[in-house]
């Protein structure tokens, strides 16, 4: 007996196709029309009520091919569960039909199909028919593989849902971070004391940097950054509640180094995941200048004095806040003259790494800052955060990065007024820094006239940097101004951080020849360098600076007034 093959019977289709498959079978095999239609419709009958019932876990029909005493036939057997009761109905389509085993099926053979055995090509077509899948089978196979994939997309639809619900729930906290921390700025419009600014830059959605400062009164200012050890939400808990804690502290204690004990013993207590923050805090007595300040195993700020020098405060008063009790913080302090600068840093910034794993360091910033031109709080961190980037090129941040810059300008009464502006690079953004710098002037009683040329100066050379300063037209960095006055002279100076340009360095063009006759361009220089009575520019620090001042004199008598 050779098998010739199964058909599974598992769709509504099953019994066309048995049907199809054995009259082909019977025909081949040699036996006549209604032996095949005989044997045809009763497979078909039953594979119907496989498919009805589907009581078996893979319903399906076996073909065989024996040969008997009398002659060659075709067996089928049929294996399902309860199909036995089809034998009266199907007796008489079959040569024979017999119950198989415990019940579990039917076999049935046709009637005699040739008295000579099949030739070597019949036998390999009858197979090739068996095997042979139908339109209907091919649809079923189709169905389930889509099935499947459908099954496989909606796993993977959850999946990137939960992802996505992750990451917005990881981007609200990181804004409700960010919202804890002070963004406006200046901070104190009202205060010409002092000027500060601030930035975080967390490495993943949160971090566990963070700063602040605020007016404990009028005369005393508190700031502070610190950094919460490991990264992510518990740091980011640790550090809002270590802010709150020296804020909730700092608001009724002129003393940084009670504020600290205080916020290490409340950390401590019940700090069951042994977390801890390094910090540095300061209070500033805004009339002297005196800086008292403590340091709970923080990286040491820079003190840049206004001739250029810079000092470390690497005083240290306790170890890392949070991680054990009974311990007390002292302090020290330090007084800002007019001019000097303090930037507060983490370890983020010396420890950023280039491609190859090198650390940024000490060194290098010490020895930016220390080169670093007089420049407005703000331009100080965006430089330094600029040179960290530069440095680490393509290498992903590993830490945290938060930056306090803070200025002291001397008692109120003794200093001379400034104006820092952040001018975005583009020419609409001109307009807005010609009325600040012009309401600014003339609020200080610069004459009308002096205030229109300064702002068309401005307007020429702000013009020149947005339109050929950059290579990049998506990527272009905001320009620095600074706006110096006293009773004397107005100063200007331009930062940019555009390709090294020159604006002083073209030929003065010749204006005693017509209009006609003159080369294009150079005229917009010539009128800076005719309205100012001081232009230089020098390449520093990896940008353009210009520096510009116009003397203010008194004015001139009328004519035929009394000298």
């Amino acid at each position: 007996m050779i098998e010739l093959g199964r058909m599974s019977v598992h769709t509504q289709s099953a019994g066309r196709e048995a049907r199809r498959r054995v009259f082909a079978v019977v025909g081949l095999l040699g036996g006549d029309d209604i032996v095949a239609s005989l044997t045809a419709t009763g497979t078909s009958e039953i594979a119907r009520h496989m498919v009805a019932t589907a009581a078996f876990p893979d319903p399906h029909i076996v073909f065989f091919v024996c040969e008997s005493t009398l002659g060659v036939v075709l067996r089928l057997d049929f294996r399902a569960e309860g199909i036995s009761e089809l034998l009266e109905q199907v007796g008489g389509l079959f040569g024979r039909v017999e119950r198989a085993a415990a019940g579990s099926g039917l076999t049935a053979q046709t009637k005699i199909l040739s008295r000579s055995a099949p030739s070597a090509g019949d036998a390999l077509r009858c197979r090739q028919l068996v095997a042979e899948q139908g339109r209907e089978e091919l649809m079923a196979a189709l169905s389930e593989k889509n099935r499947e994939l459908e099954t496989s997309f909606e796993r993977l639809r959850r999946e990137k849902s939960a992802k996505q619900r992750m990451e917005s729930e990881l981007n609200i906290g990181r804004d409700i971070q960010m919202n804890l921390l002070p963004l406006v700025f200046p901070p104190f419009p009202e205060r010409n004391e002092f000027d500060l600014y601030a930035r975080l830059r967390p490495a993943r959605e949160v971090g566990g940097d963070f700063y602040d400062f605020f007016l404990i009164d009028q005369d005393h200012l508190c700031f502070v950054v610190g950094d919460v050890s490991g990264k992510g939400v518990p740091a980011a808990l640790f550090a809002a509640v270590t802010k709150t804690l020296i804020k909730s502290r700092g608001s009724i204690d002129h003393s940084p180094g009670t504020v600290v004990t205080h916020a290490n013993e409340e950390l401590e207590h019940g700090n069951e995941n042994a977390m801890f923050v390094t910090l540095w805090l300061g209070i500033l007595h805004i009339p002297s200048g005196r800086v008292v300040y403590t340091n709970g195993g923080h990286n040491p700020p820079l003190l840049r004095r206004a001739n250029g020098e810079l000092e470390l405060l690497e005083e240290i008063h306790g170890p890392i806040v949070g991680a054990m009790d009974d311990l007390a913080y002292g302090d020290d302090e330090v007084e800002l003259r007019p001019g000097d600068s303090l930037i507060l840093f983490t370890d983020g910034v010396t420890e950023a790494m280039d491609v190859s794993g090198a650390l940024y360091g000490d060194e290098r910033l010490e020895d930016l800052a220390r080169e670093m031109p007089a420049i407005a709080p703000q331009a100080v961190v965006e430089l330094l955060l600029d040179e960290v980037d530069r440095y680490a090129g393509e290498a992903e941040q590993a830490d945290d990065i938060t930056i306090l810059a803070l200025s002291y300008a001397g008692p109120s009464r003794d200093r001379n007024a400034s104006l820092d502006v952040q001018i975005d690079s583009e020419l609409a953004a001109i307009d807005g820094a010609q009325e600040e710098v012009g309401t600014f002037l003339l609020e200080r009683g610069v004459e009308e006239e002096i205030v229109f040329h300064i702002n068309m100066v401005l307007d020429e050379l702000v013009n020149n940097i947005v339109s050929y300063g950059f290579d990049d037209e998506d990527d272009k960095p905001s320009i620095q101004l600074r706006v110096d006055h006293n009773p004397t002279a107005v100063c200007l100076t331009l930062i940019d951080r555009g390709k090294p340009f020159n604006p002083f360095d073209t030929e003065e063009p010749d204006t005693s020849l017509g209009i006609d006759e003159r080369e294009i361009g150079g005229l917009g220089i010539h009128l800076v360098r005719s309205v100012m009575d001081e232009a230089k520019y020098r390449r520093h620090m990896g940008g353009n600076e210009v520096r510009l001042v116009k003397q203010l004199r008194a004015s001139e008598p009328e004519e035929g007034s009394q000298q």
